[in-house]
């Protein structure tokens, strides 16, 4: 091979190296993700001071998650991550379907009615959700490889002039939100607030069914 053609092929190769094993962090694998409510036994401890324990999804719909709080109410969360009050709005069950399986990129768009806590006014936001992909986060609870769902919210009408944008962390493995951040739009304010998980627990797995003993050996005929 001539030198000059050795060169350029040493080059190419220096090039094509870094680029083989360059990959976008944060994009997902062909496969996508679907949703499951946390297992029963899942635990989680919030830095806003609630504990939940997940008792599994509803009996009456699967996409909705049940979970007990220490003072033993229940709590009734929407594919996992909005708590079904009036406060975080109505809708989102069915308009949400659409996004599951999620992959980066996956979005869906709708129209969610809130209420006041406190007036009972109405209040309609125009809601967009969207996978973002993978990030690993550090929250007091440890280290995890969560799924990044965006949900952008635009009020309409004489409230046009609000927005924000929530972002939820949910550990992939189990389903559950480690984390959610608050980021107000331009005259936006709400009463939903981040939070982030200082204990998670797991689960123990079930125990492994016993191996089947060898039948022993054969008597002696009957005679």
């Amino acid at each position: 091979m001539p030198r000059r053609a050795a060169v350029t092929v040493i080059a190419l190769a220096a090039l094509m190296a870094p680029l083989a094993g360059c990959k976008t962090a944060q994009t997902l694998g062909e496969k996508p993700w679907d949703f499951a409510c946390p297992a029963a036994g899942t635990a989680v401890s919030y830095d806003d001071g609630r504990r939940l324990t997940f008792t599994g999804p509803d009996p009456a719909d699967a996409n909705a998650c049940l979970a007990r709080t220490e003072a033993g109410a229940q709590v009734r969360l929407i594919w996992g991550m909005v708590e079904d009050t009036a406060g975080e709005g109505r809708g989102h069950r069915p308009a949400m379907a659409p996004l599951f399986p999620a992959k980066t990129g996956s979005n869906v768009g709708y129209t969610a009615d809130l209420s006041s806590p406190g007036s009972g006014i109405q209040y309609r936001f125009d809601t967009r959700w969207r996978l973002v992909g993978y990030e690993t986060i550090e929250v007091p609870a440890g280290r995890f490889n969560t799924l990044v769902f965006e949900r952008s919210v635009q009020g309409t009408g004489a409230n046009a002039g609000q927005s924000f944008k929530l972002t939820y962390y949910v550990e992939g493995g189990s389903g559950v939100v480690l984390k959610r951040t608050v980021e107000l739009g331009r005259g936006g304010s709400t009463l939903m607030r981040p939070f982030q998980a200082v204990k998670f627990s797991r689960p123990p797995p079930p125990p492994p069914r016993p191996e089947p003993q060898p039948a022993g050996p054969a008597g002696p005929p009957r005679s």
